[in-house]
């Protein structure tokens, strides 16, 4: 496991489940903001400070104008 510092916020938001293929709507319970170059993919797992593994059902990597990285990662 790597830790990462990141900015988990616990609003319900609506996205499409990464990897479905109707373009499945599901409504995520937390959202993680995550500095770094790495990827995150479907299968990884992300523990939060609560100890809850919740699944990953989306995940976005953006780049800011300014060339930083980021992935914004959508948790079931």
């Amino acid at each position: 496991p790597v830790p990462h510092r990141c900015r988990w916020s616990q609003k319900p938001t609506l996205v499409r489940r990464v990897g479905a293929a109707d373009m499945q709507q599901v409504v995520a319970s937390d959202t993680l903001w995550v500095q770094t170059t790495e990827r995150f993919e479907p299968e990884d797992e992300i523990v939060l400070p609560d100890s809850r593994t919740p699944p990953i059902l989306a995940i976005e990597h953006p780049q800011e104008e300014d060339g930083s990285f980021h992935a914004k990662v959508y948790l079931g």
